[in-house]
């Protein structure tokens, strides 16, 4: 993941243009999201959106709680690799 920071705030970068617009987004990442400014084709994430997302999830994983499979999905989607 591609940290960087924009107007004093860090973010995480995502090949993915518009990310907020697209509805297999969770709620959360959606409205942190914004352009990259300097990418046109990615989006920037607040970065402590992204963590408390991605902890909200591992700690369902292990309280036994198996995501659904459109969420699985967009946790793979969201690491891809970042060319």
């Amino acid at each position: 993941m591609v940290v960087e920071q924009i107007d004093g705030d860090l973010y995480a970068i995502f090949q993915h243009e518009e990310l907020w617009l697209r509805d297999d987004v969770p709620d959360a990442i959606r409205a942190s999201a914004r352009q990259d400014p300097k990418r046109p084709y990615a989006s920037a994430i607040r970065l402590e959106a992204m963590e408390a997302y991605l902890l909200d999830l591992i700690e369902k994983i292990d309280q036994g709680g198996c995501p659904t499979p459109s969420a699985e999905k967009q946790a793979i989607d969201m690491n891809e690799p970042f060319e």
